[in-house]
């Protein structure tokens, strides 16, 4: 299309425009000129001035799902070319109608605000990772709004929150929003992206436990009780099979040397004394398997791996510190150690005190130097941590 098509199309564009805001907003016409700064990913934003006051903002190109559609928002919709939503302004604030949310820096999320005067009443948004999961097309599908978030007190009451930036993980680009009820976290949806590389993962909270869902690669559940946690995987008949039995026991020197043996240690303190996790395998298969992530998705088994010792209902701000911070559950109070291969220690090893309820600890994470901290109570060696 050559400069002089390009521009009547956009002159008909336009015009088109002032005519539909004479038609709706009882005959007044406005001077309307394209937002290229608020036109962004294949969205336009178009702005409407009357005496050079901004009244009216459109964006063109999205769509409403009926889902969604009702009485109180259908003024706000143009279905006639050029399709889109609009909001009116007043006093230069957001005051009626549909605004889009630009806190999210997803181009795969779009987001609208929808105010009733001068209040924010709810949000209608693309759902970008139930659109993946149900196959549907993902280049529509960021222009359809089919999803509805309720607010109560400025906050959203039912909905899906959406981290506004994006996470990082072993190389993978991450998106996390988390799904409400009545203002309770339910679950936590991830979607890992890399070069060669695509996964969602869902995050629920058990009672006492957790679900771990990763689409199209297998379900996880871990169940936790008083003598420690069963890792469970769901097979192809839809069952959950016992993985990885992990029992725990209170810190002895045997059972210290029977873990080290195996590789590597993982302690942890509950309830101010110092325990020893046991790993016990089903069968020598499933732990080749497990360990070299056959079965489940390398960000799936990281996931598992970390997940803390003790059960605490995970939460939005856990989910983010885990991708920032590298653990789940603040304060840190698990600690691994091991020997490479050339059989030398890597990691914090842990022995008794001189001092009854005390603990000395070995701090091998740089490998040139050892660190010894000796005498430490259990809140003192957390505190160190953090």
């Amino acid at each position: 299309m050559d400069s002089k098509m390009k521009t009547f199309f956009s002159l008909v564009y336009l015009f088109t425009l002032n005519l539909t805001f004479s038609q709706t907003q009882n005959a007044q016409q406005y001077n309307c000129v394209k937002n290229d700064t608020l036109s962004i990913f294949n969205v336009d934003c178009i702005d409407c001035y009357k005496e050079g006051e901004l009244m009216v903002r459109k964006w063109t190109g999205v769509y409403i799902d009926k889902k969604v559609y009702d009485d109180d928002n259908k003024k706000y919709i143009e279905n006639k070319f050029p399709h889109g939503l609009y909001g009116e302004y007043k006093d230069g604030k957001q005051y009626s109608g549909f605004f889009r949310n630009y806190n999210i820096s997803y181009n795969s999320y779009l987001i609208f605000d929808y105010y009733e005067n001068g209040k924010l009443a709810y949000q209608l948004y693309n759902d970008f990772f139930e659109g993946i999961i149900e196959g549907r097309d993902i280049g529509m599908d960021t222009r359809v709004l089919y999803k509805k978030n309720i607010f109560k007190d400025n906050k959203i009451w039912t909905g899906s929150l959406l981290y506004p930036n994006l996470l990082s993980w072993k190389g993978a680009r991450v998106m996390l929003a988390t799904s409400l009820k009545e203002s309770k976290e339910e679950n936590f949806t991830m979607l890992f992206a890399a070069m060669h590389y695509g996964e969602i993962i869902t995050v629920s909270n058990l009672k006492n436990g957790y679900y771990f869902d990763s689409f199209g690669k297998g379900k996880v559940r871990i169940a936790y009780s008083p003598s420690g946690r069963k890792i469970e995987f769901l097979d192809s008949k839809e069952q959950f099979l016992v993985v990885v039995d992990n029992q725990y026991e209170e810190f002895n020197e045997i059972t210290k040397q029977e873990e080290l043996k195996k590789g590597n240690i993982s302690y942890f303190f509950m309830n101010n004394h110092l325990y020893i996790n046991k790993k016990k395998y089903e069968s020598e298969e499933e732990l080749i398997d497990l360990e070299k992530g056959e079965d489940i998705t390398t960000a799936l088994l990281g996931l598992i791996n970390d997940i803390p010792y003790i059960y605490t209902p995970i939460t939005t701000e856990d989910v983010i510190n885990y991708f920032e911070q590298g653990y789940w559950i603040k304060p840190k109070s698990t600690f691994y150690f091991y020997l490479d291969d050339d059989g030398k220690p890597y990691g914090i090893d842990i022995e008794e005190g001189t001092e009854k309820g005390t603990y000395t600890i070995i701090d091998y994470t740089d490998k040139k130097t050892k660190n010894i901290i000796k005498d430490q109570t259990p809140d003192e060696i957390i505190n160190l941590f953090e």
